[in-house]
């Protein structure tokens, strides 16, 4: 337990660092856009997104809209990220389907809940309320990582309201697997990098705020979990941090994190009627057990091992990510 407890002292330490910054900068409960995100569509080109957003009494739910077609429901990972890094892997299932890509409570075109509720029953009834606002019925749902979790758990909550499922190197289903998760996360990450993730998080300009130096942080403590190190600063060139995003990301973080370290939600699984497809990178440091729990509690599940890549395979395997993919949905079956 003393990994973990050094863990989430970084996480602590770190959160304190930027709450002590920019002191008149408060967690903001209203969602940011950033226009540096949305880009003009080339001439003949499929229009870039469209943007909306869902307000209940305790946050505003924001997305975007992309492509025509069956409607597809991307989640991303997290907790604290935002779906803009997803959006140039995803593209091309534009040209076959409606892409809409949910930013979670606290993050990107989201607002901060303002009763700083992180429940996984919380982010289950967000994505409801999105596709009921919308009148979506049934629709594909793709989830990365964290939003892999939570895209089984709305499946489970409401198995007659998913078309199919596609889980890309989704997080643990439980702390078992979490723990390896974490350690294999630490075997791999060498002396020096810890050395120079320290140093970036204890350096004034990290205190002061500078995102550019938090995301140089958040880079090098995610290269770990890529094959090619330098696919780890492309896809991180996709989002745009401003103060209020880091801040909410480490926040976020350190709320959610104690679920993981005393959870089974596998059991729950069984609910879950639609195919469901599973994609493992090769080296991603969740273990396999874990994806091929995933397989043995949802009944129609499929589990595919993408060679050469790990926690992100959409960027670091594009072509076969892509040909998994569409050929699962090809499938009528």
């Amino acid at each position: 337990m003393k990994n973990i407890k050094t863990f989430s002292l970084v996480i602590i330490a770190s959160l304190l660092m930027w709450s002590c910054s920019n002191n008149n900068d408060q967690t903001d409960n209203k969602p940011e856009t950033d226009s540096a995100s949305v880009q003009t569509p080339e001439k003949n080109s499929i229009p870039q997104f469209t943007e909306g957003s869902v307000k209940t009494e305790t946050v505003e739910l924001g997305y975007k809209i992309m492509g025509e077609g069956e409607p597809m429901v991307i989640l991303h990972a997290g907790p604290g990220l935002w779906s803009d890094y997803l959006i140039p892997y995803l593209k091309p299932l534009s040209k076959k389907y409606k892409l809409i890509f949910l930013d979670q409570r606290g993050n990107g075109l989201s607002s901060f809940p303002t009763d700083s509720s992180f429940t996984f029953d919380d982010y289950v009834n967000d994505i409801d309320v999105v596709l009921n606002e919308l009148n979506i019925k049934k629709p594909i749902i793709l989830g990365h990582s964290f939003g892999g979790l939570l895209a089984s758990l709305y499946a489970s909550a409401h198995p007659d309201k998913v078309q199919k499922l596609i889980l890309v190197t989704p997080a643990p289903l439980n702390s078992m697997y979490f723990e390896k998760t974490f350690n294999n996360r630490e075997r791999k990450r060498n002396e020096e990098d810890t050395k120079k993730l320290v140093k970036l998080m204890s350096s004034k300009a990290f205190v002061e705020g500078d995102t550019s130096v938090f995301k140089q942080a958040m880079i090098l403590a995610d290269k770990i979990n890529v094959v090619d190190t330098n696919k780890i600063r492309e896809i991180f060139s996709h989002l745009k941090f401003t103060p209020q995003k880091a801040k909410n990301l480490l926040v976020i973080e350190s709320i959610v994190e104690k679920n993981f370290w005393n959870m089974d939600v596998s059991e729950k699984l069984h609910n879950i009627k639609s195919p469901t497809l599973i994609i493992h990178g090769s080296a991603d440091n969740i273990p396999l057990e874990s994806d091929q729990l995933y397989m043995d509690n949802i009944d129609k599940a499929y589990l595919v091992v993408i060679k050469n890549s790990g926690h992100y395979p959409f960027a670091e395997q594009p072509v076969d990510f892509m040909f998994q993919v569409t050929n699962f949905l090809d499938n009528k079956d």
